[in-house]
């Protein structure tokens, strides 16, 4: 499972990041956290939100599916998460499990009588499978609504910038599915800052999201000031460094000082 969580700051600017925890609850064993340092409420809690660059509203609690099996682990880790409170899911078509995750929001849904609607779902666009024009990127997006047995996504993300023959027309595909609201809000993962100039040049709708590595030793300053200068959320993954530094000396000391482990 992946957990995220908003945190407040005082810089103008948004940040998203993710990656693994480990809980006494079984299912927690993943986390994500979200850091948004700007558009943020007072409460931190399932059902504060963080206002995006389109004027949607984001949970700033959600689940990520990143590495779960797909099958029973992922449908069981979503449904486990959906009863506990969450109404956020994140999901891909790498990860091959979104067929899992919409199975495991049908149930619950149905069983709990809350609404789709209060539910966000993001999913992105495959990279694995060979450059995707745009009317691959539409045919793909409709395999993964599909998948999810939903009737739009709440936010697509265009996985990865490395199909640079057909990136600008992915992108326009996203916004045609935004307006014509099967996506209901789009943005990007893995964009550098002349990615995204490049997309700048080439539309004036701005992503409301870049996703990428960020960590405590990996900042990526000049980045995430670009995109919080351009109003666009920094969802990071891996910000536990996949585990590799949680025996660093000085990350130690720091969670003995404030009783608590490496991870927290």
């Amino acid at each position: 499972l992946m957990r995220r969580l908003v945190l407040p700051s005082s810089k103008n600017l948004n940040l998203m990041i993710h990656g693994p925890f480990l809980y006494t609850v079984i299912f927690f064993f993943l986390s994500n956290f979200i850091y948004s340092i700007t558009s943020l409420t007072e409460d931190s809690g399932m059902e504060s939100g963080l206002k995006l660059n389109d004027g949607r509203t984001i949970p700033r609690l959600g689940l990520g599916v990143f590495r779960s099996q797909p099958g029973q682990e992922t449908k069981q880790a979503v449904l486990w998460a959906l009863q506990s409170g969450y109404r956020h899911i994140d999901t891909a078509a790498y990860y091959r499990n979104e067929e899992d995750v919409g199975a495991a929001i049908k149930q619950f849904t149905d069983a709990s009588g809350v609404p789709r609607e209060s539910i966000w779902v993001t999913t992105k666009l495959g990279f694995h499978e060979g450059p995707k024009d745009y009317s691959g990127t539409i045919r793909a997006f409709e395999v993964s609504l599909k998948k999810l047995r939903l009737e739009y996504i709440d936010l697509y993300l265009i996985h990865c910038p490395n199909d640079k023959r057909n990136r600008l027309d992915q992108w326009r595909a996203l916004e045609d599915l935004q307006k014509a609201g099967k996506a209901r809000s789009i943005g990007v993962s893995n964009y550098g800052a002349h990615h995204l100039e490049e997309l700048k040049s080439a539309s004036r709708t701005v992503p409301c999201i870049n996703q990428i590595e960020l960590s405590p030793y990996l900042t990526r300053g000049a980045l995430v000031d670009y995109c919080s200068n351009h109003g666009i959320a920094v969802e990071a993954y891996s910000p536990l460094t996949k585990g590799h530094k949680l025996a660093d000396e000085q990350l130690v000391l720091l969670a003995k000082k404030y009783s608590c482990t490496p991870a927290q």
